[in-house]
């Protein structure tokens, strides 16, 4: 993107300077001269500033893709993660379960000695 914004700029610097020498080095007279020069300012102001609305617009459009991209992203993520968990509490729970059960286990053997 940045190189086709760089050859765009310079396609539009190239046809502003060959314009501007050619009116330069055109005969005619000084008012005329500066109409032409005038002029030729106004439409190089016209294509830079098309140019950045261009960028402005690809840069919104590349921004909106990655977000939505990254949205997506944590979407499946976020529903990953919380499947895993469905999955690990019960599993987590017997395990628990018999650690209490060990546990107590224990305790009595304790007890009893």
């Amino acid at each position: 993107m940045k190189n086709n914004s760089n050859i765009g700029l310079a396609l539009i610097t190239g046809a502003a300077l060959g314009a501007a020498f050619s009116i330069l080095f055109a005969p005619a007279r000084g008012s005329e001269t500066r109409k032409k020069i005038t002029k030729s300012a106004e439409d190089a102001t016209d294509a830079l500033l098309r140019a950045g609305e261009q960028l402005k617009n690809s840069t919104k459009e590349k921004y909106f893709e990655g977000k939505n991209s990254l949205e997506a992203s944590l979407n499946a993520i976020t529903s990953q993660v919380h499947q895993n968990s469905e999955e690990y509490i019960p599993l987590l729970e017997r395990k628990l379960e018999n650690l209490k059960k060990k546990g107590r286990s224990l305790n009595k053997k304790k007890a009893k000695v």
